[in-house]
């Protein structure tokens, strides 16, 4: 089979899945997306390895056509006197995620460059919980 034909059957198959997955989250009391998530780690290389090697190199191409999806999906159901109402605190939210989230992120005493500044490999992680 050539490359672009098992793209095109490896892409119709997962849309197919997909589709289905979709139909039996509409169906039951799971989240859909709870069902793709799982459907997705379930036929990755994790655990059954479905998808075929080059796909791998697909992962960015799909992330950005699924988070533009989502945009425009949310979009349309965005309405002004919602935004309006909820708007205040969604942005204060918002920004106590992206403080919370940095003050989670400190410089380590490791890699620094000639010129004495920091790598970007040189922050870690930082674990707010004790493990």
């Amino acid at each position: 089979m050539s490359p672009l034909a098992q793209i095109l059957v490896t892409l119709g198959g997962l849309l197919l899945i997909g589709l289905v997955t979709d139909l039996l989250g509409r169906r039951t009391l799971l989240p859909r997306v709870t069902l793709l998530l799982i459907l997705g780690f379930l036929i990755g290389p994790s655990v059954l390895d479905l998808l075929p090697p080059p796909s791998e190199g697909w992962f960015t191409l799909f992330a950005t056509m699924a988070l533009v999806m989502v945009g425009f999906l949310l979009g349309e159901k965005l309405a002004l006197a919602s935004l309006r109402e909820h708007g205040h605190r969604v942005l204060w939210m918002s920004i106590g995620e992206v403080v919370a989230t940095a003050g989670c992120w400190t410089p380590s005493d490791g890699d620094s460059t000639s010129s004495g500044e920091r790598s970007s490999s040189a922050w870690r992680w930082v674990s707010p919980w004790p493990i």
